[in-house]
């Protein structure tokens, strides 16, 4: 680079001066010219001139620092490790360049363009024409334009990703055979999960070819019907990963029906197949952790679940013996049989009982006959009253013998009615227990009602044959030879007695 020197004097070295010369006896000083110092402004003006002339078009590669717009323009800085340039980027240049509406803090980036001076300030910048991402350029662009056109089209909607299996049997890799990432992987399984099977595809992770490769070994590897396809690679540049951002290897991903994991580079690397495939993994090593299970965590698992199950089974145990202790304390009260000689208790009780009803009945219903044997006797006012009164005693004689006959015919329906209790119990226990008291009070119920309702009617069946109650309401009985004949059977000639409550006369039929 040139030196440029300020100092336009001449110079004058010391040995082709002649100090002897034109030496007087009078002093005499030689003079030299003397440097003139420089404005501000002239140093400005060299600057900017010499700066015009040779920095007209650089390139500058640099990290954006203290970015910000104002009145439409772009201001940031370019920074590296050691120093900072300021750089403007005017509206009418970036409304043209394709990535200048996404520039911000922190990318990496190389401005093209001429290096000005700002004289009233004696600042100098960069005058941005164009700029591109830093290592990538239009690779950069092309991996921005196919990741919107992708999310337009679905291929990163979670709801047609699959679920990874907890237990994986079969893994396949699809990787280089000879890199690091297999290498990492395969151990990594090893210490967790041995049990899975592991399947290497040996696949080209780089350069051109790479992106059929993967594209055609994904297609093989979905139907040999395995439970993951891991697609993976170690780091490396923007430029070296960018095969798994093609088009080729993303829609080889979205026709799997394996599910896929995308494992390539490092946690900061971010390829279209993280996108696309059922899950990210940051690096190849994090992809076995996420996937397979932890034999430990497996152990301790199973330990807990054995600890908690023993547990159950002691709890469940404990349980039943309290339930077994609680009903052989209380079987005796369930038992069947007890059950059974409780209801013939109450049975018998309920028999007695009966018994004791119906002779108290007849008891009651023989005082009621008896007082109206004494009425009966008392209004006899003849001998054929007499008559009557023996024929009252036939007619109780017969009323007793037919009260005996259907005293022992309801006790024989009794034993008939215990008999068919006796079976009905027996059913009765294993059908409706809950129901004995109530049926049996209503079969009681029913028969007393019954018994009652009939001896109603035997009373007033006798009240109302009383010969002199008919006498009383004046009717007259008409007698031959002593018995009570109907119309019908007297002849022209019998003798006849007619009786009324005032008396007896003689007659004979025509």
């Amino acid at each position: 680079m040139r030196n440029y020197s300020l100092d336009n004097y001449e110079s004058y070295p010391l040995d082709s001066i002649d100090f002897t010369q034109n030496v007087t006896h009078t002093t005499q000083i030689q003079s030299f010219p003397i440097k003139r110092a420089l404005k501000v402004s002239e140093l400005t003006a060299q600057l900017k001139s010499v700066i015009d002339s040779d920095f007209r078009y650089v390139e500058v590669e640099g990290e954006i620092t203290n970015f910000g717009i104002s009145k439409g323009h772009m201001y940031f800085k370019l920074k590296d490790e050691d120093s900072i340039l300021s750089c403007i980027f005017f509206s009418f240049k970036y409304k043209n360049s394709p990535i200048a509406k996404s520039l911000k803090n922190g990318d990496k980036i190389i401005a093209k363009g001429p290096i000005k001076i700002y004289g009233p300030h004696g600042t100098y910048s960069l005058n941005l024409e164009s700029c591109e991402y830093s290592g990538v350029g239009d690779l950069y662009m092309q991996y921005q334009n196919l990741r919107e056109e992708l999310q337009k089209k679905g291929y990163f909607d979670d709801a047609r990703k699959k679920p990874l299996p907890r237990f994986p049997k079969r893994i396949i890799f699809l990787t280089s055979a000879n890199g690091a990432a297999i290498q990492d992987m395969k151990k990594i399984a090893q210490e967790r999960y041995p049990l899975c099977e592991f399947i290497l595809i040996n696949t080209l992770v780089q350069g051109p070819s790479a992106k059929f490769s993967i594209a055609k070994n994904l297609s093989y590897a979905d139907n040999l019907k395995a439970d993951i396809i891991v697609l993976g690679r170690g780091g490396g540049s923007f430029e070296d990963l960018f095969c798994f951002s093609e088009l080729p290897v993303l829609d080889a991903i979205l026709a799997c029906k394996t599910p896929v994991v995308s494992a390539v580079g490092h946690q900061s690397d971010c390829m279209l197949s993280d996108f696309v495939a059922d899950v990210r993994a940051p690096t190849p090593s994090a992809a076995m952790e996420m996937i397979l299970p932890d034999k430990n965590t497996l152990f301790m698992n199973l330990i807990d679940l054995d600890n908690l199950l023993r547990q159950n089974i002691n709890n469940l145990v404990a349980k039943k013996k309290d339930s077994f202790l609680f009903l052989s304390k209380n079987i005796e009260l369930l038992s069947p049989a007890k059950k059974i000689s409780m209801l013939k208790e109450r049975l018998n009780n309920l028999q007695h009982n009966l018994l004791d009803s119906i002779n108290l009945m007849i008891f009651n219903k023989k005082g009621e006959i008896s007082l109206l044997k004494s009425k009966l006797n008392a209004l006899n006012p003849t001998n054929n009253i007499e008559k009557m009164r023996l024929k009252s005693q036939n007619l109780n004689s017969n009323l007793q013998d037919c009260l005996n006959t259907f005293l022992r015919n309801k006790k024989g329906e009794i034993s008939s009615l215990e008999s068919s209790l006796n079976h009905t119990f027996k059913l009765f226990l294993t059908q409706k227990k809950s129901l004995l008291n109530i049926e049996i009070d209503s079969a009681l119920k029913s028969f007393m009602d019954k018994k009652q309702m009939r001896l109603t009617n035997l009373e007033q069946i006798l009240k109302s044959t009383n010969p002199q109650n008919r006498i009383q309401k004046g009717f007259v009985q008409v007698l031959r030879d002593n018995k009570i004949m109907q119309v019908s059977d007297l002849k022209s000639g019998d003798k006849i007695e007619l009786v009324d409550a005032s008396g007896s006369v003689g007659a004979r039929v025509e």
